[in-house]
Parts: C-alpha cells; sequence; structure tokens
C-alpha cells in the first residue's frame, strides 16, 4: 500500500485507538545507513499516521536522525485535492452559496436586534454587534480550514460538520483519540436538537402569523385555532422540506432572502420616516394625522445599557446571527469550495452583509422607539395592513428556507437509517437468492432514494404534528437553542482547531500548520467566551420561559435569544397585535 487509506473505507475497520503506530505505510520503510527510516520516525507516527512519505523526510544526520525541515507529514495532504474529487454533478455556484450562507444567517432573529440594543446602549450594540459578527466570522473560518486539512489528511473529498470533530481527535494526539466518538455524538445530537425543533418553532411562526392576518380580516366565527394553520402547511413543507439538494434550493433561498429583505426594507422605512409607505391621502388630510416625526438624536438614548443586561444583548445577536450548522453542507455542495474563504469569497461577502443588516436594524430600530421597543420591531408597527405585509413576507421567508434548515437533521437521520435499511435489504436479497448489490457484477444497485423520501417527509411531518401538539414550544426549544449554538458557533471550532492543528513545535515545518502561543490562546479565549454565552443565554431563555407562562407577553419583552420568535408567536396566543 503506497498510499494512506481513504477515510470513509478504513475507519469504518479499525478502533479509534488503532489509528496511530501500528500503521506505517510501507513507503516510508527506505533503507537509510543500513537501517529503516521506520526505526527512526517510529517515536512521532502517532501525530499524523496518515501523512508520512519519504519525500517529506531529508538525510538523516550521522546519528540516524531526521534532519533538515524534520516534518513527517504534510505530502500527502498537499497530493490529495479533495476538491478536486467531489461530485460535481449537482454542484452549486459562488452566487448560490451565498444567498444559502445569508440566508441561513439572516432570519427573523433581525427583528430582534432593536431589542438586543436596548440591553446594550445604542453605542455599545453598535460595536459589540459588529465584534460578535466577526467572531461569529472567524469561527465559522476555523470550522472551514480544519474541515479542508482533515479532508486532505485521511484522504476523503469532504466532511460534515460531525466528521470534522470526529478526524480532528482521530488523527490528532495520542491521548485524545479516545474522544473521537463522542465528538462525533456530541455534535450530531447537538445539531439534530437545534435544527429539527429550530424548524418546529418556525412552523408555530409561520401559522401564526397567517392567523393573525386571516383573522383581521373575517368574522369571528371564522376565526380557526392555530393548530388547523399548523396542519395546513402540511401542504406546502413537505414539498419544500424533501428537497435534498442544495443546488435546487438556491431559487428558494433568493425567494426568501427576497421576502425578509423587503420586510426588512419596509420596516426600516417606517423607522426612518415615522410613517407607512402605503399611507393613504385620506389619512393624510385627516385631522387625526400627526405626520412623520424625524429620528430621535443619538444623546437621547443611552449609549451603554447596565452590565446586568449585557448578557442580553449578547446572547441575543449571537443567537440570532449564528447559522454554522448548514455552513460545511454549503461550502461542500459548491462547484469551486476554494473560492469560500477567500479574502472576498463567498464566507466574507456574506458576513459583512448579514453583520451590517443586523447592526443598522438594531442601531435605527432603537432609536427610533427607545425604552419602548419589544421584542419584535414588528409590535412596533401599526396595528394595520403595513404591518400585516411585513408579518406576511418574514413569515413567507421562514417558510421558502425551512428545506435549507431541514438539510441538516435530515442527514444526520440518514446516516443511522440507511445502514440498517441497507442490512434489511440485503438480506430479503440472500433468502430470494439474489446477489448481492455489493459485488462487483451488480452494475446498478438499486437505489435507497424511495426510503430517504419516505423517512424525510414522516420527519417534516413530525414537526408539524409536535407544532400542533405543543404551539407554546417556543421558549423550551430557545434554551435548546441557547445552549447548543453557543457550544456549535464557538466553542467546537476552536476545540478543533486547536485539536487538528496541535503540536508541541518541537517538529519544525511550516508554522502556519501548528497551533502558535498566540492561536493557541486565542482559542482558548474563544472557548471562555462561549461558556460565558451559555450562561448568559441558559439565563436569558429561563427569563423567556417564566415570562412566557406567567407575564402573558413572551420571551419578546426580555430581549433574550429568540426574541424576535417568541414575541411573535406569544402575540398571535394571546392577541398582543
Amino acid at each position: 500500500m503506497d498510499n494512506p487509506p481513504v477515510y470513509s473505507d478504513y475507519h469504518k475497520k479499525r478502533s479509534v485507538s488503532s489509528y496511530s503506530l501500528d500503521y506505517v505505510p510501507p513507503s516510508a520503510n527506505l533503507i537509510m545507513n543500513g537501517s529503516t527510516a521506520a526505526k527512526s520516525i517510529q517515536p512521532t507516527v502517532g501525530e499524523h499516521p496518515y501523512t508520512i512519505t519519504s519525500s517529506t523526510m531529508s538525510t538523516p544526520n550521522g546519528n540516524g536522525a531526521i534532519v533538515g525541515n524534520g516534518t513527517l507529514g504534510d505530502h500527502f495532504e498537499q497530493d490529495y485535492d479533495p476538491f478536486a474529487n467531489r461530485d460535481k454533478s449537482k454542484a452549486t455556484t459562488d452566487s448560490g452559496a451565498l444567498l444559502h450562507l445569508i440566508k441561513s444567517s439572516l432570519g427573523s432573529g433581525i427583528l430582534a436586534m432593536p431589542s438586543a440594543f436596548k440591553n446594550s446602549g445604542l453605542i455599545f450594540g453598535l460595536f459589540g454587534t459588529i465584534a460578535i459578527g466577526t467572531l461569529c466570522t472567524h469561527c465559522i473560518y476555523l470550522l472551514v480550514v480544519c474541515s479542508q486539512v482533515l479532508s486532505k489528511r485521511v484522504k476523503t473529498p469532504s466532511l460534515g460538520f460531525a466528521d470534522t470533530a470526529a478526524v480532528a481527535f482521530e488523527t490528532g494526539p495520542p491521548r485524545y483519540r479516545g474522544w473521537a466518538p463522542f465528538a462525533r455524538e456530541f455534535v450530531n445530537a447537538a445539531l439534530f436538537a437545534t435544527y429539527y425543533f429550530g424548524n418546529t418553532v418556525y412552523v408555530v411562526l409561520i401559522a401564526a402569523s397567517f392567523k393573525q392576518v386571516f383573522d383581521n380580516h373575517v368574522d369571528e366565527q371564522y376565526h380557526w385555532p392555530v393548530q388547523v394553520w399548523i396542519l395546513l402547511l402540511a401542504l406546502p413543507l413537505v414539498p419544500l422540506g424533501i428537497i435534498r439538494t442544495l443546488k435546487v434550493l438556491v431559487p428558494f433561498s433568493a425567494i426568501a432572502t427576497t421576502f425578509i429583505m423587503l420586510g426588512l426594507a419596509s420596516t426600516m422605512y417606517f423607522v426612518v420616516t415615522g410613517e407607512s409607505f402605503i399611507t393613504s391621502a385620506e389619512l393624510r388630510s385627516s385631522a387625526d394625522y400627526v405626520g412623520a416625526k424625524p429620528l430621535p438624536s443619538v444623546d437621547s438614548r443611552p449609549w451603554i445599557a447596565s452590565l446586568s443586561q449585557m448578557p442580553l444583548f449578547f446572547s441575543t445577536v449571537l443567537f440570532a446571527m449564528e447559522g454554522i450548522g448548514t455552513v460545511l453542507p454549503i461550502e461542500n455542495s459548491m462547484e469551486h469550495p476554494q473560492r469560500f474563504l477567500k479574502k472576498f469569497g463567498v464566507l466574507n461577502s456574506s458576513m459583512v452583509l448579514v453583520v451590517t443588516l443586523y447592526t443598522v436594524a438594531g442601531f435605527l430600530g432603537y432609536l427610533r422607539f427607545g425604552p419602548f421597543t419589544d421584542g419584535s420591531i414588528t409590535l412596533n408597527l401599526p396595528n394595520d395592513v403595513f404591518a400585516e405585509l411585513v408579518k406576511i413576507m418574514v413569515a413567507l421567508s421562514i417558510m421558502f428556507s425551512y428545506g435549507l434548515q431541514f438539510c441538516v437533521p435530515s442527514e444526520i437521520m440518514w446516516k443511522r437509517l440507511e445502514p440498517v435499511l441497507r442490512r434489511r435489504r440485503e438480506l430479503k436479497r440472500k433468502r430470494k437468492g439474489i446477489p448481492s448489490a455489493d459485488l462487483p457484477s451488480v452494475v446498478t444497485p438499486p437505489s435507497m432514494d424511495f426510503a430517504y423520501y419516505t423517512m424525510r417527509g414522516s420527519m417534516i411531518l413530525g414537526t408539524i404534528l409536535i407544532a400542533a401538539l405543543v404551539p407554546d414550544l417556543a421558549p423550551f426549544i430557545s434554551l435548546i437553542g441557547s445552549i447548543f449554538f453557543s457550544i456549535l458557533g464557538l466553542f467546537c471550532p476552536a476545540v478543533i482547531h486547536i485539536i487538528t492543528f496541535w503540536s508541541d513545535g518541537t517538529d519544525g515545518g511550516d508554522k502556519r500548520q501548528h497551533n502558535s502561543r498566540f492561536v493557541f490562546w486565542k482559542n482558548i479565549l474563544v472557548i471562555i467566551v462561549s461558556l460565558v454565552a451559555l450562561v448568559a443565554g441558559t439565563y436569558a431563555s429561563m427569563i423567556d420561559i417564566v415570562a412566557f407562562y406567567h407575564g402573558g407577553s413572551g420571551g419578546g419583552a426580555h430581549g433574550g435569544p429568540s426574541a424576535g420568535l417568541n414575541a411573535t408567536v406569544a402575540s398571535s396566543s394571546h392577541s398582543a397585535v
């Protein structure tokens, strides 16, 4: 065997603890001064066992030790190009990936940004939002870099979030390799809980928005319960949710982005001018019309809020902006994935736009409404057709992005279910005397598409049924999101980066392949920040839960992590709007 094993084939056959000293490629057993190179390199094989090759070794010195660059590691990583080995038949373009990434980070959470500024102060919120957006972008960068490097290291075209975490530990320091299975399962569980139950809350939000608008225009006898609206959503959500290919989802992301941008632009027009763009001439000429009021001065609002309110600001911005679960699927589906991390590539371009919109919405919204700012800025709009249009656009935006958000939990479930279904199918074929589908003679093995789409459709119906049974689920899902988004968005990328580039610096080589002291302590700082966010988000979500069930105003009153979401759902239940 001249090359290291391919990860997808090799890792299934060996335990985690065997990814080290017992595997030495025959190409490393070169005769040097009468002895094999394997003897001289054996103490460091455990660091990166996949990347040992003679071309990375320099001529030994008189004592038989390796000199020169001293590196045992990056030849195979340089030879293997994961981008060239990906299936590009259904790849997305750069613009498609940009739309997906914008939509994954730009959602209804932007409507809670004015409430976040109320908990931070006007100027502190301005710079704080930029800082948190930069931190989120940096952590996404860390995760994608690790995924690309580890794909080269284990010779596989692409890795998802959970696989990236597992492979980082499997190929990292020997004493941490036993943590690889836990890392994979932990990330999968966090992703599944966050996105699956998050989609359940989205179902409630969409149904509540449609119910509000419908009830305003019909007699009370036709006011259907919100559960009826939730069940009716099965008609559009099942076809949208079963779409597997991200390339096919690009138009829906474009529609969703258009709707959320129109809704936000309409809201910001009212915020800036003090009136809606559909104010009628009759209303303008009436004696009751007050007219547009200019924005208050910056000095009229507190620049910095009290320290006790800061956790609410941080958690609201972080959890509204975070969309790390869909980043690697988007990058893995790109036609030119090498452009994802460029200076003006997909990641930076999308996050600059997202952070700018969040900052402007929060700043202007709080400047306009001040202490009267509600958890969702839509609650500050006048109760008229204008507000209804905004709510419908936000609801449609969420509906058309349902399929993108649903890709994460469905793929996690399919990885668990597919092997079981294949084994059952092989047993049936064996009983009937049909050759195994895995034999070389079987040119076209039976497709698993029917089973996949059946599973996905069942999971979509599951979100609808849960939403119908427990329409007040939002505060508890906010708690789940608060816990796991701080871990997924900040903690995991920093830990994965530390383990991926683990080195004590004694083996020489390219310093960029190792953790410098600065990089190491920077990652430790990110980990500390994530733990603070975990505590702050949990605290804010508990306030949401208490307020929702005892105060009757929902989480929006406190500006928690899902303040905009909870406020809108709560308002539908209590007729606040």
